[in-house]
């Protein structure tokens, strides 16, 4: 199951300023850009995902399918760690 919104931390230098909500197809430097252009933050602002736990409770999902590894098949696993390692 895929999350319909991600939260998302927005950070100036060691700062928190604030956590916001987008919708899960958006991408970081989309975050990022819009909190600029729209909010008007700093151009200095970090954007990093708050973590999502897997529905099975074991660990955390994966920003790329969102599932965890106890959720994933072997086969799926495999796939999963060529992406992450290769970007394929």
């Amino acid at each position: 199951m895929i999350p319909k919104m991600l939260s998302w931390q927005v950070y100036q230098g060691d700062k928190l300023l604030d956590t916001v909500q987008y919708a899960s197809v958006i991408r970081a430097d989309d975050v990022r850009q819009n909190l600029i252009d729209h909010d008007g933050l700093p151009e200095d602002i970090r954007v990093h995902m708050v973590p999502v736990t897997c529905r099975c409770g074991r660990g955390k999902m994966s920003a790329h399918d969102f599932r965890c590894g106890h959720c994933r098949t072997k086969k799926e696993q495999a796939a999963h760690t060529q992406r992450m390692v290769y970007g394929k």
